[in-house]
């Protein structure tokens, strides 16, 4: 009897194997909604590995970003003909980044090739890359509420990559210099990093904004006003942006909004280019 359940549970198995496509994927092996569209777009440039092309959410090693950076290095330079060995990995994009200096190792002629990478490494890495692809992302001190806890040797880094807009705060105006890089993060920066690099500029300029006029309303919206837009003026520097990218924005400066309402907590997006933040009206002074 339990030889013949054994038999009917496999007989399951192949039929649902034989059911499912070859080439589905599973949810959790699928890009953030967030990130569908730039990992898409690295994809379909050639700038993901084979083998990068799953499990998109997990941290990312810092043998696996070494294949991304080689291939957009290879990709615009040519390929890398010499090599750094280590003694824990024979990996050959390891080998590949360490001779041009996009990596280092971790001591001991050691590359710790399984570790996984931070976000303060990973925007030491692309500037680095930068440098080497001719393009180098401008020099500026990082903006971030906690500057204090991005080690020294990031610390210029970070604000790199933050001026070129490649990496941006994880909210609150954080940048978290070493929580984990994810796969899917990884490939959208390496994707901005060609951007940069091809379109032979490291900024992205805001969009031409009418003076609206000068009308101030009140700091909250009336209700049903949901999808209302108008302009917002910023009260004091501050930076909009995503958990990935962000922009600087003077005190002063004119942006559009739009209101929205979430669970019956009022507030309004900030868009700016394709940068967002919600906002509060303690940050923003709301015009007509």
């Amino acid at each position: 009897m339990v030889t013949k359940r054994k038999l009917v549970a496999m007989s399951l198995v192949l039929a649902l194997m034989c059911i499912i496509p070859s080439g589905f994927a599973f949810a959790a092996d699928a890009p953030s909604d967030w990130a569908v569209t730039e990992v898409n777009a690295a994809i379909e440039a050639n700038l993901v590995p084979a083998q990068l092309q799953s499990n998109y959410r997990q941290a990312i090693t810092r043998a696996d970003f070494t294949a991304l950076a080689v291939t957009l290095y290879e990709g615009i330079k040519g390929e890398i003909t010499g090599r750094a060995t280590f003694v824990d990995t024979n990996d050959v994009y390891v080998e590949k980044a360490a001779f041009i200096g996009v990596v280092a190792g971790v001591g001991d002629n050691k590359f710790d090739p399984n570790a996984t990478l931070t976000r303060e490494q990973a925007a030491t890495m692309l500037s680095r890359l930068s440098d080497l692809l001719d393009k180098p992302f401008p020099i500026q001190a990082p903006t971030f509420a906690d500057n204090n806890r991005i080690s020294g040797w990031a610390f210029d880094n970070v604000g790199r990559v933050q001026a070129a807009g490649i990496m941006g705060g994880v909210g609150n105006n954080t940048f978290d210099p070493l929580a984990q890089y994810t796969r899917e993060q990884s490939i959208i920066t390496i994707k901005r990093t060609y951007d940069a690099v091809i379109n032979d500029s490291t900024t992205n300029p805001p969009p031409e904004i009418t003076q609206p006029p000068e009308v101030t309303v009140p700091g909250s919206f009336p209700a049903g006003a949901e999808g209302a837009t108008g302009w917002a003026r910023a009260k004091h520097d501050c930076v909009i942006g995503n958990a990935i990218r962000s922009i600087n924005i003077s005190s002063g400066e004119l942006v559009p909004y739009e209101y929205t309402e979430d669970k019956g907590v009022t507030f309004f997006v900030v868009f700016y280019d394709r940068f967002w933040r919600q906002a509060t009206v303690a940050d923003w002074e709301l015009l007509n």
